[in-house]
């Protein structure tokens, strides 16, 4: 086979060596997160209403919004490895995914090919209702999609589309859901809608390309939907709000992956979850949506049966639209008159719930506890905090069967973590209020579960971001917290040898063919070892490499996205580090 040889070599100067295999995964240079917070916005703007989504091998996705900008307000995207390095192509302040124009809640996932999928609203300078846009951009920071312009997900001229809420296809596209605001009708009957974009960034074959409304009742407010893609692709769980404030229901529908319509054995209605009448419809709280690996859905809201506030609900439902759980669900977080709130639920690597919530016993405090599938409670901890100033927790899996929580501290206008273990018990070290990030700004009257939000990524870290008042405005700000308790540190120490010069491995990121050259003296007569691995460890590629030639390695058949290589002989590991397939 014939290789084009590149015009330059990219030089990797530094060898670098790790304590831990899974330090593999970080660049070879040294950490760069800041104690109490790296800012990873900058402009005169303000920003805010940070998302975040895990990226193989311990980093992060980060987007945000900007306003007080020209035009009004922006979206952008940046990325961060675990120990606080831009990923190669992203730059310092973000890149600007959003044309010009006046834009609101952006929502990141990660591909199965490690790129980042960015959904919005808002409308550019040339239109005046709402849209759905979507890009989807390399581990390099390149737009994917649409010859790097939005893709405009929504269709029509008379509704405002708002709020997109979004999940990876599995084949390197997204299900995006949404609502759309009837302006013909008036406010009073919004509407659900779902389109399935693939990986070249067109509507999926099948699927119309309006999208598919999953909810469109007439003068009914049908509205703030969850999605969940059932294990074997063929469907998608459609989890929505029906009803005024005050008389408000939660249902379920089921739509087909191959074409957006419904399942045959569901009802048009949807299926009723709870009738109501005082179901929490949040924006992006209050309502989760889950499928197990029978292809159930999972569903959790807040409503206000019993108590001030509101208890917990659980239903499971079969894919013929059976529930298995009590009618109108099983309440799986009730312990005050008072109330609980601002719930937050995510499935850890057990396949169980972690939640935690507002607790109004005392003012506001947070709990927290474990549930499995069958709602039945595993652990809970009601006294997490108990200062009475503590509240919009956010939790995530520490990777070890515990959890952090980050919440708010309302006195004190800080951001806080706290991690409990397999037991629900606080780590050993880990006190009231836990880890200081530092303040944190609820931004011009936002729901204060916006100003934050966190991503578990490996085993006993978590990636954060929140918005803090630097100045006259708000800058977005990151860290990684360690279950040591420590912040903004690199998950381990990592020692730097001395320079070396005479290995070169390029091009980094690498298309279709990467070109490994080294000199060496001592081992001129041995034949070298060249290994890609995957962020599993699973090996995907070896091969032989001779010291003093350019040895040209096809890279055709490895799929997009992370990996760690490995230049070794029989004695030892010559170089190890990052490497980006795209």
């Amino acid at each position: 086979m014939n290789f084009v040889k590149p015009k330059t070599l990219y030089v990797m100067k530094k060898a670098i060596t790790f304590l831990m295999f899974i330090c593999m995964f970080a660049t070879a240079s040294f950490a760069q997160w800041t104690t109490g917070g790296t800012q990873i916005s900058s402009s005169t703007d303000d920003h805010h209403r940070p998302f975040t989504s895990a990226v193989p091998g311990g980093g992060a996705y980060i987007t945000w919004m900007a306003t007080n900008t020209t035009p009004v307000n922006m979206i952008y995207l940046s990325g961060y490895d675990q120990n606080g390095n831009i990923f190669p192509g992203y730059t310092a302040g973000g890149i600007l995914v959003s044309q010009p124009g006046d834009f609101y809640a952006p929502y990141v996932v990660t591909s199965e090919d490690s790129s980042a999928i960015v959904a919005w609203y808002g409308y550019p300078t040339s239109l005046t209702k709402c849209h759905i846009y979507v890009q989807k951009y390399s581990l390099a920071g390149v737009p994917q999609w649409n010859g790097g312009n939005p893709v405009k997900v929504s269709g029509g001229t008379v509704h405002n589309h708002k709020y997109p809420i979004a999940v990876s296809d599995m084949h390197k596209g997204v299900y995006i859901t949404w609502t759309r605001f009837d302006s013909i009708t008036g406010a009073s009957s919004p509407d659900v809608f779902l389109q399935h974009i693939d990986s070249t960034g067109n509507v999926a074959s099948g699927w119309s390309a309006t999208g598919s409304a999953v909810a469109n009742t007439l003068n009914v407010r049908e509205y703030y939907p969850r999605l969940a893609l059932t294990p074997d692709e063929s469907a998608v769980y459609i989890m929505y709000s029906e009803g005024l404030i005050g008389n408000t229901s939660a249902k379920l529908k089921k739509i087909n992956s191959s074409d957006g319509t419904l399942a045959t054995g569901w009802s048009a209605n949807g299926l009723i979850l709870t009738p109501g009448v005082n179901v929490y419809p949040g924006v992006y709280n209050d309502m989760y949506l889950f499928c197990d690996n029978l292809n159930n859905a999972e569903c959790f809201w807040v409503e206000a049966r019993s108590s001030a506030n509101g208890e917990i609900y659980m239903q499971r439902v079969t894919p013929a639209a059976s529930i298995l759980l009590t009618a109108n669900g099983s309440c799986v977080g009730a312990n005050t008159t008072d109330g609980t709130s601002y719930l937050e639920i995510v499935k850890n690597e057990e396949g169980n719930f972690l939640l935690s919530y507002n607790d109004y016993a005392t003012s506001y405090d947070v709990d927290a506890k474990k549930i499995a599938p069958d709602g039945t409670t595993i652990w809970q901890n009601l006294t997490v905090t108990t200062n009475g100033t503590s509240a919009y927790p956010k939790v995530v899996s520490d990777g070890k069967k515990g959890m952090y929580i980050f919440y708010r501290g309302t006195s004190a206008g800080k951001l806080y973590a706290l991690a409990l273990d397999s037991l629900g018990v606080a780590y050993s070290g880990w006190t009231v209020p836990g880890t200081d990030f530092g303040s944190m700004s609820n931004y011009s009257g936002f729901n204060p579960n916006y100003d934050f939000d966190a991503v578990s990524t490996n085993a006993g870290e978590a990636i954060v971001a929140w918005n803090r008042l630097t100045g006259s405005t708000n800058d977005i700000f990151a860290c990684n917290l360690l279950s040591t308790g420590l912040n903004c540190s690199p998950p381990v120490f990592i020692q730097e040898t001395q320079e070396n010069n005479e290995i070169n491995i390029y091009p980094n990121p690498v298309e279709n063919t990467l070109t490994v050259q080294f000199s060496s003296t001592t081992n001129a007569n041995e034949n070298d070892i060249f290994c890609v691995f995957d962020i599993t460890g699973k090996l995907i590629l070896k091969t032989t490499v001779l010291p003093l030639i350019e040895n040209a390695i096809n890279t055709e058949e490895i799929a997009n996205g992370m990996y760690v290589f490995e230049l070794k002989n029989k004695q030892e590991v010559l170089q190890r580090g990052k490497l980006i397939k795209q």
